[in-house]
């Protein structure tokens, strides 16, 4: 079939597509991305699947400042796919006693937990400017629809640059807890909780 008669695309946003050639277009204005599924009768290459099938370097480091993190090990265009963040998908009410700090929220009673079941993308720090836009994706599959969490570029990456995410922590003061900002961007708040 070809990907630009889809009925996934076609039914996209009112047919307002966000982007072409597996790119999207104003990474910074989209929260979900509905993509086409496991079911879908549309090819591999269908340009509505943003997410499947991309595989951009990258590599866990240590820095001096902030333990470990993640790094392009080659440019990344703008709009661009890098990674999604992995792990287990569990139920707020049993996330109880686990490190917050992993836990990337799906919805009000879901999280991600990546802590033993995840890949790299559990190692990208905060940056008050993150490269990266968090993005919801889902598609539609025989038994559920899927939510995942995606990164894509939200501007030019460059080779051996740190890949980093906007945390959204509510920037509140709770007694007994300081988390400091190690992100030293100049529009850096100081303080993550």
């Amino acid at each position: 079939m070809n990907s630009s008669k889809c009925p996934c695309r076609a039914a996209y946003l009112e047919n307002k597509f966000p982007g072409k050639d597996k790119t999207l277009y104003d990474v910074n204005e989209i929260d979900t991305l509905f993509e086409c599924g496991p079911d879908c009768t549309c090819s591999e290459d269908c340009c509505n699947r943003f997410t499947q099938g991309l595989q951009i370097k990258a590599e866990v480091f240590r820095t001096r400042w902030k333990g470990w993190a993640v790094r392009a090990l080659e440019d990344i265009p703008q709009g661009t796919f890098v990674m999604e963040y992995v792990g287990e998908v569990l139920p707020t009410d049993l996330c109880g006693n686990r490190d917050f700090s992993y836990l990337f929220t799906i919805s009000d009673d879901v999280l991600i937990d990546p802590m033993f079941k995840g890949n790299v993308a559990r190692f990208m720090n905060h940056s008050c400017t993150a490269n990266l836009h968090g993005i919801r994706s889902e598609s539609n599959s025989s038994a559920q629809r899927e939510t995942r969490i995606t990164f894509f570029a939200n501007q030019h990456i460059l080779k051996n640059q740190e890949l980093t995410i906007n945390y959204g922590y509510e920037q509140t003061r709770t007694p007994g807890m300081c988390l400091p900002c190690r992100c030293y961007s100049p529009a850096c708040r100081q303080i993550l909780v």
